[in-house]
């Protein structure tokens, strides 16, 4: 009479090393996949921003959205380039932005309710918009002029009003790239330092891994993190792109 022969002591511990053994293999892999997607994602995301920004102008003789100004109230202005107001917030998306977009995927920490209506008609994004009122002042403008690495022309505009205005900065959306110098540690917030002032965060010593740019004519590229750096200082935060 036969009897089904049970795994050894031995046998068991063998299988149980080589299943942990594929498993480490395999999560390296898994999270590479992973973060891959999520950039993919956030690059879809971006684009978006920026065919609906190219849309706005389309319709408005070439003029892009300018979101540093509060639609219902033309005298008030928004004190950063990643911030706007949700009279700004929603004429954007009458041009099929959706919430998601404004933030990425991989700094999904931004995308909470009370950012995306900030106050009682403000709006905090999770990317920089580059165009219109905010990075055309004369305050900010002034910052970009004295940094070397730029080298910009004082006599010509910087970035963009209209999609065919000559520029010396093409930009219309990045990646957040944000450093508060009182943060603990780069690229973190000093109240809350899970939330991250960059979309694509390294590991040590952190830094970005690189930065998704939208050109204005509604291209999407990936800039290498070797290739961004701190261009200003403005508002107490430090700016990379």
């Amino acid at each position: 009479m036969s009897r089904d022969r049970a795994f050894t002591l031995i046998e068991l511990l063998v299988v149980i090393s080589i299943i942990a053994l594929l498993i480490a293999l395999l999560l390296p892999a898994l999270g590479r996949a992973r973060q891959s997607a999520q950039e993919v994602q956030c690059s879809a995301d971006q684009r978006s921003l920026g065919q609906a920004s190219i849309a706005v102008a389309t319709d408005s003789k070439g003029v892009l959205p300018d979101l540093g100004v509060n639609r219902d109230n033309p005298k008030q202005l928004s004190p950063q380039c990643y911030w706007t107001y949700t009279s700004s917030r929603d004429y954007l998306e009458e041009y099929g932005a959706i919430r998601s977009n404004w933030y990425s995927v991989t700094n999904d920490a931004w995308n909470r309710d009370d950012f995306y209506t900030y106050g009682s008609n403000q709006m905090v994004f999770g990317r920089f918009y580059f165009a219109g009122s905010f990075v055309n002042s004369q305050a900010f403008s002034n910052t970009l002029y004295s940094s070397p690495s730029l080298g910009l022309n004082k006599d010509e505009p910087i970035f963009g009003y209209r999609l065919e205005d000559p520029v010396q900065i093409d930009f219309l959306w990045t990646d957040l790239n944000r450093v508060w110098p009182s943060g603990v540690g780069n690229f973190t917030t000093p109240s809350d330092p899970l939330r991250r002032g960059a979309n694509h965060l390294g590991s040590e010593p952190l830094s970005p891994l690189g930065s998704h740019v939208t050109l204005r004519d509604g291209s999407t590229s990936w800039t290498s993190g070797v290739d961004i750096s701190k261009r200003l200082n403005f508002g107490g935060a430090d700016f990379w792109w």
